[in-house]
């Protein structure tokens, strides 16, 4: 119950940070900090979720990406296995959040880092900070390059159809994988980096990160 800038202890706890494994522990394991997740971003039929709204009208729930503190929380579910969460998560965010007129922007732009967040989720790709890895999301763009000072990376997505969001795996540099993230130096020595999107999620759970 200590006082927190911008947010509250909810935020907070599931910005991943170091020691994230201990933090899944101290849940109770993978399904019970899935759960916790679920009940923060109101999801599956919870009467308190309208997307279309303003904000969600539960205290200490997730609040639509109005703040920094929300930014990362989409992806604290790959540390439970479950990068289809987050991708269901950045697809409504977009979708519901980011519009088109006075006001598309939700919260607000501190130098420009909600717009920014959208770029990179648009992208499939985030910049964990203070780590060496990009997570990998769910791209809603066809294509993409991105000129770092070591190459060009190339993104390409594959669709099984239009409305596809759940990532299958990931092909970097003819290199195919599960876990949803890439070392920086990968990435930024340049390279084509694609993502295999499905309309349902993969049968099993993908890959943990042991490195945070």
């Amino acid at each position: 119950d200590a006082v927190y800038y911008e947010g509250n202890r909810y935020n907070y706890s599931f910005r991943p940070h170091p020691g994230m494994n201990e933090r899944v522990a101290m849940a109770g394991g993978d399904d019970a900090f899935r759960r916790l997740l679920d009940e923060f971003f109101c999801v599956e039929g919870n009467p308190d979720w309208d997307p279309e709204q303003e904000r969600i009208r539960r205290r200490d729930h997730f609040e639509g990406m109005n703040n920094e503190c929300d930014m990362d929380t989409p992806y604290a579910y790959i540390w439970c296995g479950r990068p289809d969460r987050t991708a269901e998560v950045l697809d409504a965010v977009r979708r519901y959040r980011f519009t088109e007129g006075e006001g598309g922007c939700p919260g607000n732009n501190d130098s420009g880092s909600t717009s920014s967040w959208y770029v990179w989720s648009c992208l499939g790709l985030y910049p964990l900070t203070g780590t060496p890895y990009y997570l990998l999301g769910s791209p809603s763009v066809d294509s993409a390059e991105l000129q770092f000072n070591g190459g060009r990376l190339k993104i390409r997505v594959e669709w099984e159809s239009p409305a596809s969001i759940y990532p299958q795996w990931y092909k970097f540099n003819g290199r195919k994988f599960r876990s949803p993230w890439l070392k920086v130096e990968e990435a930024e020595a340049g390279g084509t980096l694609v993502f295999r999107l499905a309309d349902s999620p993969a049968p099993e759970a993908a890959p943990v990160p042991e490195w945070l």
